[in-house]
């Protein structure tokens, strides 16, 4: 102590005092994202409600406050758990994002057909909602499954493929924000009764083609992430076996239903979420409920495998 008389004196401090017991994670960031992801949830439906037309677009709206349950309840309790988790953050920053990508899809709705015009910057929040949804989407099969259960990497030789992981979803956002809107009959719409007519304001000519390579990247980044999990397993006893009983079980109905959304071309339904999204875009159903059927695996099994 008298090596450190300053840092004694902030140990005995009142303030210090109550800084040490207060529970890890009470700090208020796991109520303000709780706050933000309903409220951003609330605001898309209240966007879509307030169009004509609302039941064309309500298999499209509901996903923002399915995405605030599926990924944001298991964030929020998480953080309040522990307020410095990676894998609680991870959760949070795909919550944020599914949920701000639907904000901004039914704002586009409501501005260019549910009521067009009644609202500005529809061709901008049509832009947004194009492309944000993908690194959202991606980070549960790459990044947080390298790093599940508990926030680490399974060793120092797997940083290129966390690496590898954020590259691919870089390259593929924007691949998804600088090129054209699909067209045609069978296209893939953003947005339900979405014009015809327009176009990617930032859509650049040859983008696709100079980023059509990067497609590879994130199924490498998957099999990786993939591969880090066996090898976790294999080194893992005790409790860390439990909770990664859990993790595999998730990994597997998501890679399992998001695979089968690109190998499906017609639209359909995932069975327990079927009256929210019904008739949904090509695979679309089949994304949301493996993902949320993952989240919601790994959650449950992690928490109930880890000691208090």
């Amino acid at each position: 102590m008298r090596q450190y008389p300053a840092r004694a004196a902030e140990l005995r401090s009142p303030s210090a005092a109550r800084g040490r017991s207060r529970p890890p994670g009470h700090d208020g960031r796991a109520a303000a994202l709780a706050a933000v992801l309903a409220a951003g949830a609330a605001a898309g439906v209240a966007l879509a409600a307030a169009g004509r037309g609302s039941g064309v677009v309500w298999p499209y709206a509901v996903q923002g406050p399915v995405a605030a349950v599926a990924f944001g309840v298991p964030a929020v309790l998480v953080l309040r758990r522990e307020a410095r988790s990676v894998i609680g953050w991870l959760l949070a920053l795909v919550a944020l994002l599914l949920v701000s990508s639907q904000l901004a899809a039914d704002w586009a709705w409501l501005a260019l057909a549910g009521r067009p015009g009644s609202l500005p910057g529809g061709p901008a929040a049509l832009w947004v909602a194009s492309w944000l949804w993908l690194p959202g989407y991606y980070l549960l099969p790459t990044l947080l499954l390298l790093r599940a259960p508990e926030g680490r990497l399974p060793g120092d030789r797997w940083r290129p493929v966390a690496w590898l992981g954020i590259v691919a979803i870089v390259l593929a956002a924007a691949q998804a924000a600088l090129s054209p809107y699909p067209r045609g009959p069978h296209a893939q719409v953003i947005i339900a009764g979405q014009p015809a007519g327009l176009a990617n304001p930032l859509a650049v000519a040859g983008v696709s083609g100079v980023l059509r390579w990067s497609v590879v990247l994130l199924p490498a980044a998957i099999v990786l992430s993939l591969a880090g999990l066996v090898v976790r397993w294999r080194r893992s006893a005790g409790i860390e076996r439990q909770q990664l009983k859990a993790v595999v079980a998730g990994a597997v109905v998501t890679v399992m239903l998001v695979g089968a959304a690109f190998a499906v071309p017609q639209p359909c339904t995932c069975w327990w979420w079927r009256r929210l999204w019904c008739r949904t875009r090509p695979g679309w159903a089949w994304r949301r409920c493996g993902i949320t059927c993952g989240t919601w695996i790994w959650y449950c099994g992690g928490r109930w495998f880890t000691p208090c």
